[in-house]
């Protein structure tokens, strides 16, 4: 009798055993999708940071550019090729950018007229060196209380990004996930004249 018990109980040990490892791999399964959930939303809003960064530096590398002398300064197309080779990751603008048409994963320029800039040209001046009197579009400056006057390149670009998944049930009215926007500034004085 004693050997029936006991080979009874192992009988129902060793069903107990599958039965766990059926659990097992519903947990798995479970934490394997956590863990790729996780893994894309680190991937999407780290691209989001990379496209804001690189927004940024476009911004600067465009007022660099123009603020080199006063003639620069005003060569809008040298300062937008400027901030278009510092980010090549950004497509160039088109008429898809922003909109439902805009591939998954993408980012592109969404500026005034299919640019990177979200002002519009002109951007170039002068002001006073304590900031005021600010003459926008400026190439002879009207006198200051100093007697001198400083030429700036004020640039500001900005970026649409649409992420691969809309984070949060963030959707456009179209069904589409919300485009992310980023914007880069940059101001740059040439200096007393």
């Amino acid at each position: 009798m004693n050997a029936n018990k006991r080979f009874n109980v192992c009988r129902f040990s060793s069903v107990n055993r599958r039965s766990e490892s059926g659990v097992a791999m519903v947990e798995f399964a479970f934490a394997m999708v956590l863990v790729l959930l996780l893994a894309f939303a680190a991937i999407d809003f780290g691209r989001i940071a990379y496209f804001s960064i690189e927004a940024s530096n476009a911004a600067r590398a465009a007022a660099q550019y123009g603020i080199q002398n006063a003639t620069t300064m005003m060569l809008s197309a040298g300062i937008q090729t400027a901030a278009e080779k510092e980010a090549p990751d950004i497509a160039l603008p088109s008429s898809s950018c922003g909109t439902k048409s805009q591939a998954l994963g993408t980012a592109c320029w969404n500026g005034v007229a299919q640019t990177p800039f979200s002002n519009a040209a002109p951007y170039y001046g002068c002001e006073c060196p304590d900031g005021s009197s600010l003459i926008p579009g400026a190439t002879s400056c009207g006198p200051c209380s100093t007697a001198n006057f400083v030429y700036y390149v004020q640039v500001n670009t900005q970026v649409s990004y649409m992420p691969f998944f809309s984070w949060f049930g963030l959707f456009t009215a179209s069904g589409q996930p919300v485009t992310v926007n980023s914007i880069g500034k940059a101001k740059i004085r040439l200096g007393a004249q």
